[in-house]
């Protein structure tokens, strides 16, 4: 093999790496935004069943 083939085989296992790289992160993004939404749906919930436990309360 000559330099140039071995030299490219290189760039494309550092492209491949780094585009494994990028989507580990874009995934991780994407997993703490689902985890804010479902915390603030559970905060949403909580917050109604408190609002509902007061209304009974009063009547």
């Amino acid at each position: 093999m000559t330099t140039g083939v071995i030299l490219q085989i290189q760039a494309c296992f550092a492209l491949f790496a780094t585009g494994a790289l990028v989507n580990g992160w874009r995934m991780s993004a994407q997993v703490v935004r689902s985890e804010a939404e479902q915390a603030q749906g559970t905060a949403t919930s909580a917050e109604a069943v408190r609002t509902d436990e007061t209304q009974t309360a009063i009547k």
